[in-house]
């Protein structure tokens, strides 16, 4: 059998987060941002990917045969929901003073991967330690290093000097630029001027890409009509509100007017002609977002909701408030619902931005003519919950 289109990975700091205390339970394992996209893309590519782990924990008595069968079928149900799978889990069970020849560094998990799919010179060994690549060296693998640190463990300096470096750039490259759009945007046609504000957006979407590591898969793009509509999200950081002005252009995003008063990126934003609401008044807010959005509607452009409100945790889903729905409803036109795990990259409130693939899925229309805003509001929940990429935390309201 030809070995040449195969790529062996270690499971722990590879695929999920590694743990000194182990990986005991299907809970305790969490994947790493953006590695079973990764698996599937190998996948797509026509590659068949195995699993070589040593898991001692089976000698040392912290979980038995049928706890680590629970936990690879958490693994692979995870990698399923990313369009991803996995071609063989190979694993040794014994301790490190066993004397086994299968516990890497030595070769045997290799060698019963050698004895599945052939000789294995030049296929890619990934690991996070020099005992990983050294099993796969013995056989010719070409070793793949990756520098992932234990769970709760501090980021590594590599993550810490480049998110240094995005903040420094980026809010330079936005000083300078909201100069220009306060000197330049206000006489530009409307079309115009949305391109031109966000030409630092695309930027900083380029940056993050280049220096961070950080890449973007959409999907369902073809659900995005011409004409109006109402954009549901769920919201973990500032990322998806610069995402979506490059995706979705021109819109009218519904944000808290204390946005506007930041110097420089506050007047960019103004000449977006945003929705404006101050969040402390909800009933003056709901009334707001329901006659400035019909005004954005009838002029034929979409508005964008993030109906949480404030930024939630990765895997989290916070309250649905029915506002976005309720404009639509009123107004007749349908709701595209977003699911995305931009917190896992760019998580709210840090300074740290995180190698990784933020994953964007675009629901089909959802239908508004027959609806109230409670159903419309339910299904668009339930359709970000299913379709999230990653496991979530909290089940959506009936």
């Amino acid at each position: 059998m030809n070995a040449s289109k195969l790529v062996i990975l270690d499971r722990d700091g590879v695929i999920n987060e590694d743990s000194d205390a182990y990986i005991k339970t299907p809970e305790e394992w969490r994947p790493l941002p953006g590695s079973a996209a990764a698996i599937a893309r190998l996948n797509q590519a026509g590659y068949r990917v195995v699993v070589a782990t040593n898991q001692s924990g089976l000698a040392r008595g912290y979980f038995d045969q049928a706890g680590l069968d629970a936990i690879h079928r958490t693994m692979a149900a995870h990698l399923e929901h990313a369009g991803a799978r996995l071609s063989g889990v190979y694993f040794c069970p014994h301790g490190p003073d066993d004397g086994c020849s299968c516990r890497k560094p030595a070769p045997g998990l290799i060698n019963q991967i050698v004895a599945e799919y052939g000789e294995v010179t030049g296929v890619p060994m990934v690991g996070d330690s020099l005992r990983d690549l050294e099993a796969g060296v013995a056989r010719g693998c070409r070793p793949v290093l990756v520098l992932t640190q234990p769970a709760g463990g501090p980021p590594s300096w590599g993550i810490r000097i480049r998110s240094v470096l995005f903040f420094v750039i980026y809010n330079a490259v936005g000083i300078v630029h909201g100069l220009n759009c306060l000197l330049i945007g206000w006489f530009l046609p409307a079309r115009q001027r949305y391109r031109f504000v966000n030409i630092w957006t695309r930027f900083a979407m380029w940056l993050l890409e280049r220096l961070n590591g950080v890449r973007v898969h959409v999907e369902g793009r073809e659900h995005l009509q011409t004409g109006p509509m109402v954009i549901i999200a769920n919201h973990q950081s500032s990322w998806e509100t610069f995402y979506l002005q490059c995706l979705i252009s021109p819109q009218a995003t519904v944000l808290k007017r204390e946005l506007l008063w930041l110097p420089f990126f506050g007047w960019g934003l103004a000449l977006l002609n945003p929705i404006r609401i101050d969040r402390g008044k909800g009933r003056a807010a709901l009334k707001a977002v329901l006659e400035q959005g019909a005004e954005r509607l009838n002029d034929g452009i979409p508005v964008v909701i993030y109906p949480e409100g404030s930024r939630q945790e990765p895997g989290t889903l916070g309250h649905f408030n029915h506002g976005g729905s309720l404009l639509a409803c009123r107004n007749k036109v349908p709701v595209v619902a977003i699911s995305h795990n931009s917190g896992d990259c760019w998580p709210a409130r840090s300074w740290l931005r995180f190698p990784g693939d933020i994953i964007l899925r675009i629901s089909p229309p959802i239908n508004t003519h027959d609806k109230d805003a409670k159903t419309v509001t339910r299904l668009a929940e339930e359709w970000i919950f299913e379709h999230y990429p990653g496991e979530l935390t909290k089940t959506p309201k009936a």
